[in-house]
């Protein structure tokens, strides 16, 4: 991953205090924060605001973004429901943060229609 990468490079400098290291970013930024600080335990904080690909089960029933594609796959086949979202569960955002040996501030928003 070249986020991991990225704190590799950082790390090598030698005037970057790598025990001072930071993750930031918000949403696409904000989910790869996420997993880079559930990966790696170098950064002392991660702060990410809205990561994308978080709280999955709410966008495909929500039938948001991307994720209509999700919506439309599973109307055709619902008795893969259980399947798509146990798989699905592996890259929700919400399911990492907990993993991060490190503080960390994250900001999650809902939409609501109507």
């Amino acid at each position: 991953m070249g986020a991991l990468k990225a704190i590799d490079f950082a790390c090598a400098q030698e005037d970057i205090d790598a025990s001072k290291i930071v993750i930031e970013g918000g949403s696409q930024g904000g989910a790869l924060g996420t997993a880079v600080s559930a990966l790696d335990d170098r950064p002392v904080l991660s702060m990410v605001d809205v990561p994308s690909n978080s709280n999955l089960v709410c966008r495909i029933e929500g039938n948001n973004g991307a994720f209509a594609a999700v919506v439309e796959y599973l109307n055709k086949n619902p008795e893969q429901t259980d399947l798509v979202m146990d798989n699905l569960s592996y890259f929700d955002k919400m399911n990492v943060p907990h993993r991060s040996p490190h503080p960390r501030a994250v900001e999650h928003g809902v939409f609501r229609s109507g």
